[in-house]
């Protein structure tokens, strides 16, 4: 998994898993992880100064990736038009439905590397 990787070469300093709050909720799903920049990754010749001394890194599979793209772009900052009912209820469903195709895809994954 990519995350334990990433958690052996960086040291957090901070992380959550941020999921919806009620288990009736489809939404957005991902790891958080506040990381220190690792001193020897930096060039001799590269200014510190223009380097952050940490930085976050979210950790999600495609569709909560895809998924939180267009929620974020329709349903939290949905500009001059906001969503109606019936269109929160549309984006509720495509959630519930990106939530099982990655749980579908994740099992066949796990059952082939056995």
């Amino acid at each position: 998994m990519i995350e334990k990787l990433i958690l052996r070469e960086f040291r957090p300093i901070g992380s959550k898993y941020v999921v919806p709050q009620h288990q009736w909720e489809f939404g957005y799903f991902g790891r958080h992880h506040i990381l220190i920049m690792p001193s020897d990754l930096y060039g001799a010749a590269e200014d510190r100064t223009l380097v952050p001394d940490v930085f976050e890194l979210q950790i999600k599979t495609l569709f909560q990736h895809a998924w939180s793209e267009a929620e974020h772009d329709l349903g939290y900052k949905p500009g001059e038009q906001p969503l109606d009912r019936e269109d929160e209820r549309l984006l509720a469903f495509t959630s519930a439905q990106a939530w099982g195709a990655d749980r579908i895809f994740d099992d066949l994954f796990k059952k082939r590397s056995i």
